[in-house]
């Protein structure tokens, strides 16, 4: 008996892809949902995840706020994250902690215990540049990376 194989179509691969990538974080926005309809707290997050600038200042005086907004933790562990690997570690500190009081087991004890550590450490920095061989349309070549 000879058995038999389906090759699905790359279109129809991409899309069974996209939706599995979608719902892996039922939690999380999306970051590239059209903003209407979307609450106040939740665009404040987008923008700061999104690089906007002073947003993340805007999202920190949020949370001073009473009353706290619904995303409270997953705003503080954004934050957290941003300062830790901003490399502003005083900030990461005030920021983790109030995460880990939110949500003990979410994950951002780990990031408090490195700010703590590395607290008096200058931010990393780096400077240089790297030549990336690519084909002509923009693609890297095989056996760069």
């Amino acid at each position: 008996m000879q058995a038999m194989t389906f090759t699905a179509p790359p279109l129809l691969l991409t899309v069974i892809l996209a939706l599995s990538a979608t719902s892996a974080h039922p939690g999380t926005p999306d970051f590239f949902a059209p903003r209407a309809g979307i609450d106040r707290d939740t665009a404040l997050l987008l923008d700061a995840a999104s690089g906007r600038e002073g947003a993340a200042g805007r999202l920190r005086a949020r949370l001073g706020r009473k009353p706290a907004p619904a995303n409270a933790y997953e705003d503080w562990s954004f934050l957290c994250g941003l300062e830790s690997h901003s490399g502003h570690y005083a900030r990461a500190i005030a920021d983790c902690e109030k995460a880990v009081a939110l949500n003990p087991l979410g994950g951002d004890a780990s990031t408090l215990t490195i700010a703590r550590l590395l607290v008096h450490q200058p931010p990393p920095r780096a400077n240089g540049a790297a030549r990336v061989p690519v084909t002509r349309n923009q693609q890297l070549r095989h056996g760069v990376c």
